[in-house]
């Protein structure tokens, strides 16, 4: 039964590591400008498509519980933009061409497991502050399985991810 399946527009942010902003007073931050606040559209976005679902399922057998606390599948597909200029110019390489962009591996373009990682703590109930919850799950140590890629953003695919939610074994 699917739980969410939803697209969620903007720049895709990964999950940064978290650094110490005063050590004084043990403050922590993230190490990614702009995770947080990603994290926060996308749990969001998940709990109005939650709702939305709720709101048009012909019958009440056709509503996931949510927060689901079973075993989940979960496909993460981000579409990330591409830069502006090309990263390796200084490097002489040259990267243009009908290969230019074809797959989002310049640096800087961000690791799957790392979009993952934010993208499976937006889908989770458990934070302290509640717009980085979207409630689709109690935790993600419930995801049993994940399917992920990356993709360049074009006109017909902007940027952005889309994350699709399922449970297993229903």
């Amino acid at each position: 039964m699917i739980i969410v399946d939803v697209f969620v527009p903007g720049t895709v942010k990964t999950k940064g590591s978290m650094e110490v902003g005063n050590k004084a007073t043990g403050w922590l931050r993230e190490s990614v400008i702009g995770s947080s606040a990603w994290r926060a559209l996308m749990a969001a976005q998940v709990r109005d498509d939650i709702t939305r679902r709720a709101e048009s399922a012909p019958s009440r057998a056709e509503i996931p519980i949510t927060p689901w606390y079973g075993p989940v599948r979960v496909t993460v597909v981000a579409y990330l933009r591409a830069p502006d200029t090309d990263p390796y110019a200084d490097q002489g390489l040259r990267r243009r061409g009908w290969l230019q962009w074809l797959w989002p591996i310049w640096e800087r373009a961000g690791d799957l497991d790392k979009i993952t990682r934010n993208v499976l703590d937006a889908l989770g109930s458990r934070s302290k502050n509640a717009k980085y919850n979207g409630g689709a799950i109690e935790d993600d140590n419930q995801v049993c399985k994940i399917i992920a890629s990356k993709h360049v953003a074009d006109p017909a695919r902007p940027p952005g991810v889309r994350i699709i939610v399922e449970t297993i074994g229903d």
